[in-house]
């Protein structure tokens, strides 16, 4: 049986002035490791979630269940064949 994990994950960012906008985790990495600002990365909760909750959750994201092969109700495509 597959294992589906959510993890939230908060990232804090020290900085001289107001930190500007940026436009996706790629641009505050490098904002952090060559850029002006200080950053810390803490996993706050991971738990193990279940086919059907993690379609839920990549619909929730605007993203396709199919990310994970799963349909909407998140039973694997592979296995409905």
């Amino acid at each position: 049986m597959r294992k589906f994990y959510k993890s939230i994950i908060e990232i804090t960012v020290l900085s001289e002035d107001r930190p500007c906008e940026f436009n996706s985790l790629g641009d505050l990495t490098y904002l952090i490791n060559d850029g002006p600002y200080s950053g810390e990365i803490v996993i706050k909760e991971e738990k193990v979630v279940s086919s059907q909750e993690m379609a839920r959750l990549l619909m929730d994201q605007s993203s396709d269940p199919e990310f994970f092969n799963l349909d909407e109700d998140g039973k694997d495509l592979d296995e409905e064949s």
